[in-house]
């Protein structure tokens, strides 16, 4: 799917018009949907995101995630 103008300008409202509290909701929402890879000399690893209420969390103006290793 392409990205149109319009749903470029939509996007964009969006983040303009929400705050920081909103924007990590979001994300906790959608955190089945990301996957976070970590590049490596000897490979890249994968990692899901299994409990975004408690992996995610605010940070200030930031977002922190935490990943947790096996």
């Amino acid at each position: 799917m392409k990205m149109t103008p319009e749903m470029h300008t939509e996007v964009i409202d969006f983040i303009n018009s929400t705050t920081t509290e909103q924007h990590l909701f979001f994300l906790k929402c959608i955190a089945d949907r990301i996957s976070i890879n970590l590049h490596k000399s000897d490979g890249c690893r994968c990692y899901d995101i299994e409990e975004p209420f408690s992996q995610m969390n605010l940070n200030g103006m930031m977002i922190d995630i935490n990943i947790y290793e096996e």
